[in-house]
C-alpha cells in the first residue's frame, strides 16, 4: 500500500517529466484603444489576432460584468490598489479562445484588459473558470494594466513599471505565484528532470526488492512450516528430530530475511522523504511558471514577428 501511495505522489510530476512543455503563463494583452485607431489619419496594419480582438472589444463594450467577477475585482481593488481603480465590468468572453491560435499554435489568451469609447472593462476566458487560482492571477494581471492606464501609462506593456506593481501584489499575497528569474526556473527545471529520473530508478529497484522479498518470504515460510512439522512428528514418535545444523540454517535464513526487511523499510522511508521534497519543488516550479508576468506572450509574439519578417523579400 505504501508503494502505491508513493506512485500516486509521483503522478504529480507528469506535467514536467520527459519533454513535456512547461505550463504557459496567463496570456494577456494590453488594452485596445479602438477609438484611437478610428481617429488615425492613415490605415494602421493589424495582425489577424489584433483584428479579431478589436471586433470582440467593440461588441463587448457596454456589457454588464459577471456579478462574481465584479465582486472579486472590487475586493482586489480595495485591498491592493487602495480603491484607486474605477468601477468597471469584468465579464466572461469565450471568443478569446479564438485569438490565441492567431498568435501562435496552442496559445491561449486567458484575459484581456480593454478600453472602448472611454469605457474600460476586463474580459476573462471561461477556459480558466474552473481554476480559481488561475482566475485570480489573470484578474490581478489585467488590473495592473488598468492601473497603469489610469496613471497615463499606455505603452509599458509588461515592462519594469508593470513588473514592479505585479511584484507588489505578489508580495502582498494577492495571488498564488512565485517570482523567479529565468536562470532560477532553468536551474530548478534541470534538477526536477534529474531527480525525477533518479526517483524513477529508485522506485524500480524497490519494486524489484519487494518482489524478491515476497519470494524469499514464501520460501522461508515453507522452510519453517516443514521444520515445525518434523519437530511435531518427532515429538510424537520420540525420535527423528532435525539436526542442530538444520535448525541453525533456518534461523539464519530468518534473521537474514528480517534484516532485509529493515533495510527495505529504511530505503522506502528515504524514498518517501525524497519524493515529498520533490513534489514540493514541483509545486514551487508550478508557481514560478504560473506567475502572471505576461512575458511569455511577448516572447511568442516577438518570435512570430521575426519569423514573418524572414519571409519578406
Amino acid at each position: 500500500m505504501l508503494l502505491i501511495c508513493l506512485l500516486l505522489m509521483l503522478a504529480l510530476y507528469a506535467g514536467f517529466s520527459g519533454h513535456a512543455k512547461p505550463r504557459r503563463l496567463p496570456a494577456v494583452r494590453p488594452p485596445i484603444h479602438t477609438e484611437r485607431a478610428e481617429q488615425a489619419s492613415s490605415p494602421i496594419a493589424r495582425t489577424p489576432a489584433e483584428a479579431r480582438e478589436d471586433e470582440i472589444v467593440t461588441q463587448d463594450s457596454g456589457r454588464s460584468g459577471d456579478p462574481a467577477l465584479n465582486a472579486e475585482y472590487q475586493e482586489i481593488n480595495e485591498r491592493h490598489f487602495a480603491n484607486e481603480l474605477p468601477t468597471m465590468p469584468v465579464l466572461w468572453e469565450p471568443r478569446l479562445e479564438e485569438v490565441g491560435p492567431l498568435i501562435a499554435e496552442n496559445f491561449t489568451i486567458q484575459g484581456l484588459a480593454a478600453l472602448h469609447d472611454g469605457r474600460p472593462f476586463i474580459m476573462i476566458n471561461p477556459v480558466i473558470g474552473g481554476n480559481p487560482a488561475q482566475l485570480r492571477r489573470t484578474l490581478c494581471h489585467e488590473m495592473v494594466h488598468e492601473y497603469l492606464f489610469t496613471k497615463g501609462d499606455t505603452t509599458t506593456k509588461h515592462g519594469p513599471p508593470f513588473q514592479r506593481i505585479l511584484r507588489k501584489l505578489s508580495d502582498e499575497g494577492a495571488f498564488e505565484g512565485e517570482w523567479a528569474s529565468e536562470s532560477e526556473k532553468t536551474t530548478l527545471k534541470a534538477w526536477l528532470d534529474q531527480e525525477s529520473a533518479r526517483l524513477n530508478g529508485e522506485k524500480s529497484e524497490l519494486d524489484g526488492i519487494r518482489e524478491r522479498m515476497e519470494h524469499d518470504r514464501e520460501e522461508l515460510d515453507f522452510q519453517v512450516k516443514e521444520l515445525n512439522q518434523r519437530i511435531s512428528a518427532a515429538n510424537r514418535q520420540g525420535y527423528g528430530w532435525p539436526g542442530e545444523g538444520e535448525m541453525k540454517s533456518v534461523k539464519s535464513n530468518r534473521d537474514t530475511f528480517n534484516r532485509g526487511v529493515e533495510d527495505y523499510r529504511d530505503r522506502v522511508e528515504t524514498y518517501t522523504a525524497d519524493a515529498t521534497r520533490f513534489n514540493g519543488q514541483v509545486n514551487r516550479y508550478n508557481l514560478m511558471m504560473s506567475y502572471p508576468d505576461g512575458l511569455d506572450e511577448e516572447s511568442v509574439q516577438v518570435k512570430r514577428t521575426a519569423d514573418v519578417g524572414s519571409l519578406r523579400p
